[in-house]
């Protein structure tokens, strides 16, 4: 029970992480950052569907309430104006950056705890759950540097 629920708070955090990916990917204003962040949002969507299909064979499914709140949550997220309400601003790319490399960070601390119990699960993977961990930590090396870019833009 404490493991399904476990990877049904991932899977809500994954749905809005993927849907903040989706949007940096479309929105941020150099061209590097959204070729690298779409790289990036296709990674987290095929993670995002391995941990509903690892729901489901723990009997679970994904709440729709908890859904909602993740999707209401990134939305809400547009709404901090950052110097303008009417145009996209350096800081939105930093700050949105933050969020990715936040976002990044919670899943791998998700996948190093699947480890732990993995051989105790039939419906865990440790092949999987260790390449996910894996990938986690490359993604946030790949964001990082981005960060940085835009850091020196909005802070300067």
């Amino acid at each position: 029970m404490s493991l399904r629920s476990y990877v049904q708070t991932h899977l809500t955090g994954s749905e809005g992480g993927s849907r903040l990916f989706e949007r940096a990917a479309r929105d941020q204003t150099v061209a590097a950052t959204r070729a690298e962040l779409a790289v990036l949002r296709d990674e987290v969507v095929e993670e995002r569907e391995w941990m509903r299909s690892t729901l489901g064979a723990l009997g679970g499914s994904e709440r729709s309430v908890l859904h909602l709140a993740a999707i209401l949550g990134e939305r809400l997220g547009r709404l901090v104006p950052h110097g303008s309400l009417t145009e996209r601003t350096p800081m939105t790319d930093l700050t949105e950056l933050e969020a990715l490399r936040t976002a990044v960070s919670g899943k791998l601390a998700g996948f190093e705890a699947l480890l732990q119990v993995e051989e105790h699960h039939p419906a865990l993977d440790r092949t999987t759950i260790e390449a996910f961990r894996d990938r986690s930590i490359s993604q946030l090396e790949r964001l990082a540097p981005l960060h940085h870019e835009a850091a020196a833009r909005a802070l300067r």
